[in-house]
């Protein structure tokens, strides 16, 4: 039953976009005319006591339905059918004595019939205007997953990533790419807000940060460059901002220089077993000028990893309404680590869309960098 009625909703909805042609066309106008034959055989079988003119509704109805505007055709041999029907019945002396409440009744069929091609007019051009929304939303995300760079692997440096929208398009991005000789810089961050206008931000930020990454080795340097950038665009009737991780790693001498605007912590996994939080002081980036932004370095040794992901992550919800939480951020994180970081990622995504019952309510990014071994 509940397939039937599907089918029937997407039969439903394909006549109201298009209107039937060729063999098609004609049955549906047989069936017109038969309906127009059985309206005018049951007023002439029970009359005088049935006279009703909305027994001719219905085939005018069907015919708008599918024909839209040609539809309205119907009225006439629907109307020269009564006519003749009650001429019938009624004799000619009395018919004009009905003339008033017919012509009432054929107006109300009329504005009864524009409404409804009215109503599947509009409906079929908001159909159309979705059509090329999703268009577009689609080839936004191509373009936005398009500056997204693929995994990385080159020199002592491994970095692997994954984007999960809630939407079309959002807010969540990550970036990394070799800097200078010897250096590998990354990102990761999460704009204000969902939809087309955190996307239209993050590419925005992604630029800043691939310019202003090409000039300088300090995370906290980009990070004052890319607000004073942003607070600079907004107006008083408008502001976004971001919270980011932002990190260079130097091979040469394996230590990673990071800074977080406003963003919670990434993950250290040491190779010999040591977890810890990285966070540094620094409030989030966009939103005022004048901010400054703390400096933190870390030695990273071969197998250690740094995982960093958004908020997405660790709160995300149950059906109780219970966070993730870090907590269980970093024991998942644990339990993989012996896994490759592709691997990592994939369960930690697996473990968030279990806790959640697989509704995300916000985006999820979590990028994953490794010295190799």
């Amino acid at each position: 039953m509940k397939k039937f009625f599907s089918l029937l909703k997407d039969k439903t909805e394909t006549y109201m976009l298009r209107m039937p042609k060729g063999r098609e066309a004609l049955w549906l106008w047989l069936i017109a005319v038969m309906l127009l034959a059985a309206a005018y055989g049951i007023m002439s079988t029970f009359a005088p006591s049935f006279l009703t003119l909305d027994l001719f509704f219905i085939p005018l109805f069907f015919a708008v339905f599918f024909f839209k505007g040609y539809g309205l055709l119907v009225v006439i041999p629907a109307l020269l059918l009564f006519y003749y029907g009650l001429s019938q019945i009624v004799g000619e002396n009395l018919l004009y004595q009905y003339l008033a409440s017919v012509t009432l009744e054929l107006m109300e069929w009329v504005l009864a019939s524009l409404v409804l091609i009215f109503a599947m007019h509009s409906y079929g051009l908001s159909k159309r205007n979705e059509k090329q929304m999703l268009h577009d939303l689609f080839m936004a995300r191509t373009l936005q997953m398009a500056l997204v760079p693929k995994n990385y692997d080159m020199g002592r440096v491994r970095i692997a990533g994954k984007i999960q929208q809630c939407r079309e398009i959002g807010g969540d991005y990550y970036y990394f790419r070799p800097f200078q000789n010897n250096k590998v810089v990354f990102c990761l961050g999460d704009v204000m807000g969902k939809g087309i206008p955190a996307s239209m931000i993050t590419s925005i930020i992604m630029s800043f940060v691939y310019e202003w990454g090409k000039k300088t080795a300090s995370p906290a340097e980009v990070l004052n460059n890319l607000n004073e950038r942003l607070s600079s665009l907004w107006n008083s009737e408008a502001s976004y901002f971001t919270t980011i991780f932002y990190a260079v790693y130097d091979e040469d001498a394996s230590v990673l220089t990071y800074a977080t605007g406003g963003h919670h912590e990434a993950v250290y996994l040491g190779a010999n077993g040591h977890i810890e939080l990285l966070r540094t002081e620094g409030g989030i980036v966009g939103a005022i000028e004048g901010l400054s932004w703390e400096e933190k370095q870390i030695t990273l040794e071969p197998g250690d990893r740094i995982i960093v992901f958004t908020d997405g992550v660790i709160e995300a919800r149950d059906s109780q309404g219970h966070m993730f939480t870090m907590e269980k951020a970093v024991q998942t994180i644990e339990q993989s680590r012996s896994e490759n970081i592709q691997t990592m990622i994939d369960r930690l995504f697996a473990a968030v869309s279990q806790f959640s019952g697989g509704v995300n309510e916000d985006d999820i990014a979590v990028l994953v960098m490794e010295v190799k071994k």
